[in-house]
Parts: C-alpha cells; structure tokens; sequence
C-alpha cells in the first residue's frame, strides 16, 4: 500500500486525536481500525487481522510512520510533544547505529 493511499487518515488523525502526534502504535491502530473496522468488534480474532495483514490490504506501520514524519515535517502544528524530543536525540541515535556492530 503507498503512503499516499494513507496520507488522508493519518492526516485527519493527527488533526483531530491529539494523542496521535506522539504515539506512534496509538496512529497505527486507528488507521488499520479504519480500514478494518470489524477490528473493532471482539469477535474479530488476531489471526483475522493477521491474514488480512499478511496479504498486504493494510498500511504497514513503516508507511504509516513515515506518512506521519512527512506530514510533521511539513506541517508544525501536527508535531506533539515529544517531537522536539526526539529530533534532538537524533545524533545519539546516528552514533548508536554507527557503532551498532562493535
């Protein structure tokens, strides 16, 4: 699936459910809940979500992801709380990949 395709509902959950901007698992299950809405239902199994996972008729969370740091980069108002956070964490991030094999 491409980011494209999910840019709208990341989008409309970063805008209207605040708790989005910095919950990253929070943004992936509202979007798969839109495009699956028998998730919602308790009689849905993990294996019902599984399948449909696997055969690629949902977002992947690494799409998901990166539509929402696109969407943030371009957009300031849609940046939570601890997106100053991480951004200034991001060189020790960088050495700690660096160095990830020593």
């Amino acid at each position: 699936m491409e980011i494209i395709k999910i840019k709208d509902a990341v989008a409309h959950f970063l805008i209207n459910e605040p708790q989005t901007r910095d919950n990253g698992h929070l943004l992936q299950l509202k979007v798969w809940a839109e495009q699956m809405p028998e998730l919602r239902d308790k009689k849905t199994s993990f294996w019902d979500f599984a399948t449909v996972y696997m055969k690629g008729e949902l977002a992947s969370s690494e799409s998901i992801r990166r539509c929402r740091q696109k969407l943030q980069e371009i957009h300031p108002a849609l940046r939570g709380i601890k997106y100053q956070q991480r951004h200034e964490n991001q060189e020790n991030v960088k050495e700690q990949l660096k160095n990830f094999e020593k």
